[in-house]
């Protein structure tokens, strides 16, 4: 069964905050990771919107067999945002989508060249830096996703997290996860500027 996960709070994507009033995340459908896989990793889209949040195309910045396509398809499928302003006037724009997929193990072993480190990523979006897996909590059972909205200082630090649709057992892990990780700021006009990111955790029940 796919994860449907409405936005109970504004859910802003890796747009620049200087630049106005970033899209809003309505709705985002995730789909489970496939039946029996081992593997896991961070997946990233670049998401073109149009003046009405209408989801133009996706780019997949990073992939990683067999989630980026997956991603991709429920983003132009299901997910729904509402526009980006400047000066009050809806506008096109383009955010990032960032979806961790951990394997169902309970201990990662982090691997020697990381993917999202050798990844040349749009200036205009932030980009991580340093990454870590999120743990699977010890008080939690099966699979969960987690959607969390994060706000990244023109320094590259996570200055908040907040979860969408709040109350599973995994959301204390998820945001503990996020608050570790540090970004190479979203750049405008040549400067590096505050942004949000919008960040997928995806938990699949362990194996013994």
């Amino acid at each position: 069964m796919r994860t449907v996960v409405p936005a109970i709070v504004c859910s802003t994507l890796a747009v620049s905050l200087a630049a106005g009033e970033p899209p809003r995340l309505t709705r985002a459908v995730v789909s489970p990771a496939p039946w029996g896989a081992q593997s896991g990793g961070l997946v990233a889209c670049g998401v073109t919107l149009d003046a009405r949040g209408a989801v133009g195309s996706v780019d997949l910045v990073q992939d990683v067999a067999p989630y980026g396509g997956r991603l991709r398809d429920d983003i132009l499928s299901s997910w729904r945002f509402e526009p980006g302003r400047e000066d009050g006037r809806p506008v096109g724009t383009q955010v990032l989508v960032l979806a961790f997929f951990r394997p169902p193990t309970l201990a990662i072993q982090t691997p020697a060249s990381q993917l999202y480190k050798a990844t040349r990523a749009p200036e205009r979006l932030p980009w991580p830096t340093d990454v870590t897996a999120p743990p699977y909590p010890s008080n939690a059972t099966g699979s969960a996703t987690v959607v969390i909205e994060v706000d990244i200082s023109d320094q590259g630090q996570v200055a908040s997290a907040r979860v969408l649709a709040a109350g599973s057992a995994f959301d204390a892990a998820a945001v503990y996860t996020i608050k570790a990780w540090t970004f190479r700021p979203a750049v405008r006009a040549n400067r590096p500027v505050a942004s949000r990111a919008f960040v997928v955790f995806s938990f699949v029940g362990t194996t013994p």
